[in-house]
């Protein structure tokens, strides 16, 4: 289902053990105790990959049972070069200052090389796959 091995994965919050892809959003829910605190921050959200709003619920369900969800594209050419990924982080990491309301969700880092630490973030899935091509074009050149 994932191409990822099937491998036995925990909820660090819940403490839930399930076979990765196992549960479904409903039954991941179902596991919260209730009464849990698992609001965000005011002022802070979290969307899918088509930036439409999700709960906090479904985005630790996406990270803990659908870790293959959050990759982009990765890029790596061997030992000693440098690795570029390029992520889904759901978590809306703009700002906001100026009235521009749009979240940014995905985020291309460099490791390792010269370009080491490089970051770059978007609001879009494409921009994303774009800004991956401007880091592999970085670290070639």
């Amino acid at each position: 289902m994932t191409g990822l091995p099937d491998l036995e994965v925990g909820c660090e919050i819940c403490g839930l053990r399930s076979r990765r892809g196992d549960l479904s959003l409903e039954e991941f829910t179902a596991t919260i105790p209730a009464g849990s605190s698992l609001h965000l921050p005011s002022g802070i959200a979290v969307y899918d990959r088509d930036a439409e709003p999700i709960s906090m619920i479904h985005w630790m369900w996406l990270i803990e049972f659908h870790p293959e969800y959050k990759i982009v594209r990765h890029t790596h050419s061997g030992e000693g070069e440098p690795w570029i990924s390029t992520v889904w982080l759901g978590l809306d990491h703009a700002f906001h200052f100026e009235g521009d309301q749009t979240p940014i969700i995905f985020e291309t880092m460099i490791f390792g090389g010269a370009h080491d630490q490089y970051q770059e973030r978007y609001a879009t899935e494409e921009q994303a796959r774009d800004g991956h091509a401007r880091a592999e074009l970085r670290v070639t050149t």
